[in-house]
Parts: structure tokens; C-alpha cells; sequence
């Protein structure tokens, strides 16, 4: 699938590029946060961060914490190591093609095939480990995983 400017009526369809996961952690992030919530979504459309970019943020890096992920969006220094932990998942091959993720936001003059790793980049990241964020609790990721678990069982 390829990236498009956002459109008012698909733009959950957009940023979750068809990623359930992606949907649901931003729904939290509306949960959380209400109406300001947009403005945090729009904030990782800026970052150039979608789909199973979105789920890999929350899911290894904040470990499901949606607080921290919030936290890791809005502050300067949280956006660096936050795409850094996404661009790692990205190279390595966790979310389909190899859009880059950029903390200062990217210039829509640009195409979105303009935004992706290089080649070079893409090897330099594979070797890396996803680093998690500091404040990261384990614990949580578990009782997400069992809710998760749990729904699944429900239908």
C-alpha cells in the first residue's frame, strides 16, 4: 500500500494502513486524551509513523504502556528514540515497506517515496537491537496481551 495525504473521511482508515493494532492504539490514545487526541495522531502523521509503525511503537517500545506512548510522541527527546526503536523494527522487516520515521516531522513537498530508508541505512539498522523506553513496565505488556487473548476467545 502506498502513503497519501490524509482525507477527513478515511483518516483512521490511512493512518491504520488496514493494521488493527495501529486502530486500536489510537483509539486509546482518544480514550486518553479526548479531542487533543487528534492532534497526538496528526503528530505521529507528521513523524511520517503509521500502520505497524504506530503498533510497533506502542508494542515494543512502550510496551503498551499508551501513557508512555503519548509521552514518547510529544516530548523532543522521546521522539528521537522512538523512531529510532521504529526504524530499527522497520529495517529489520516488522512493518512491510521501509518508510522512515522522523522526529522533526516531514515536508509534504516531498513525495512519501521520498521518506524511506536507504539501503544503506536499512543494513546499518538490522544489525541493531530495538532498545525499549526506559520507563517501559514488562507487566503491562502482559495484561495487554491477555486482554487481547481474551477477546479473541470471546468471538
Amino acid at each position: 500500500m502506498e502513503r497519501e495525504d490524509l482525507k477527513d473521511d478515511t483518516f483512521f482508515m490511512q493512518m491504520s494502513e488496514g493494521n488493527i493494532g495501529a486502530v486500536k492504539v489510537m483509539m486509546r490514545i482518544i480514550e486518553l486524551e479526548g479531542d487533543i487526541g487528534l492532534c497526538t495522531i496528526l503528530d505521529l502523521n507528521d513523524m511520517n509513523i503509521r500502520g505497524s509503525q504506530i503498533w510497533v511503537g506502542y508494542k515494543d517500545y512502550c510496551k503498551c504502556d499508551i501513557g508512555l506512548f503519548v509521552k514518547s510522541i510529544k516530548i523532543e527527546k522521546e521522539r528521537i528514540a522512538l523512531c529510532e526503536a521504529i526504524n530499527i523494527a522497520t529495517a529489520k522487516g516488522d512493518c512491510g515497506k521501509y518508510y522512515k520515521a522522523v522526529p522533526y516531522g516531514v515536508k509534504r513537498k516531498s513525495s512519501f517515496e521520498d521518506i524511506k530508508l536507504t539501503e544503506k541505512e536499512v543494513e546499518e539498522l538490522k544489525h541493531k537491537k530495538i532498545k525499549t523506553h526506559p520507563d517501559a513496565n514488562p507487566r503491562e505488556r502482559e495484561k495487554v496481551w491477555c486482554s487481547i487473548e481474551e477477546e479473541k476467545m470471546e468471538r
